[in-house]
């Protein structure tokens, strides 16, 4: 009996350091500078853009009066670079659409384009025609926008 009632004494203690704790957890209500943030992290963010979406525009560059649209899609195949129809000449405003040839809305400058055929081995006859970019090492296949 008294083991019994030393385990149940142990078990509300544990529950009880337990119940403690969860008033560090985050909440995510909570602003990121508020005194009660847990991590007692006291610097100023600084304020948001004008534009209430800040991330609307996919990252971005024009050739020849076309937008090419980031897909996501990393190509892992080496691409030879002497294969390059140009270059990255100028980077725009990062929030918003490039404007002229050769401009990119991405960190990307000099960064050379190639033109890559995206062929899906599931649809043997699918081919998708659009340019990869070479940002930070990586290929990055990009979509004419429409």
């Amino acid at each position: 009996m008294i083991r019994i009632i030393i385990r149940i004494m142990s078990v509300i203690i544990v529950l009880s350091l337990t119940g403690c704790a969860a008033n560090d957890i985050f909440d995510a209500t909570q602003q990121p500078n508020s005194p009660h943030t847990p991590s007692g992290d006291t610097q100023k963010t600084p304020p948001p853009p004008d534009d209430p979406s800040p991330n609307a525009f996919s990252p971005s560059f024009m050739v020849d009066d076309v937008l090419y649209i980031d897909t996501g899609i990393i190509i892992l195949l080496e691409i030879d670079e002497s294969e390059s129809l140009g270059r990255i000449t100028s980077v725009g405003d990062l929030y918003s659409r490039p404007t002229e040839n050769g401009q990119a809305n991405i960190v990307a400058y000099d960064a050379p384009y190639v033109a890559y055929t995206l062929k899906y081995a599931r649809y043997p006859g699918m081919r998708l025609e659009g340019l990869a970019l070479l940002i930070a090492g990586n290929w990055t296949y990009f979509e004419p926008s429409e």
